[in-house]
């Protein structure tokens, strides 16, 4: 088979591994394609608790430019690291590892920004 979504399968034949199984694949555009109109909504909403109502639409317009730049700056990224290396294992790596930096950081944050919880103090004797 030699079709676009085939080859984009099987690494463009230019050392990405075994071609996925069509189910897989499928299962896999599913989840990735539903993650983004999620993902959008989740930081919508989340600016929308952060602002005052009146700056969300400002504030929202700079975080999509933002994004925008950062996506289309990684692709660039990307795209010259494949060509360079010529295999997209190196590339995986290096998203799994941005993705546990990521996820780590969040942890952080989340925990350096609890706020005391009512009542678990122990009371005075």
């Amino acid at each position: 088979p030699s079709s676009p979504l085939y080859l984009a399968a099987a690494g463009g034949g230019r050392g990405g591994g075994a071609p996925a199984a069509p189910a897989a694949l499928l299962v896999s555009i599913i989840v990735v394609g539903a993650l983004s109109p999620g993902i959008a909504s989740l930081v919508s909403a989340r600016l929308a608790e952060m602002v005052a109502p009146g700056e969300h639409a400002a504030r929202w317009g700079r975080a999509t430019l933002i994004f925008s730049i950062a996506q289309a700056g990684g692709a660039a990224v990307m795209s010259a690291a494949f060509a360079m290396l010529g295999s997209y294992l190196p590339l995986y790596a290096a998203g799994a590892l941005l993705l546990a930096c990521g996820a780590i950081l969040a942890m952080a944050a989340a925990l350096s920004h609890r706020p005391a919880a009512a009542g678990c103090s122990l009371p005075a004797r």
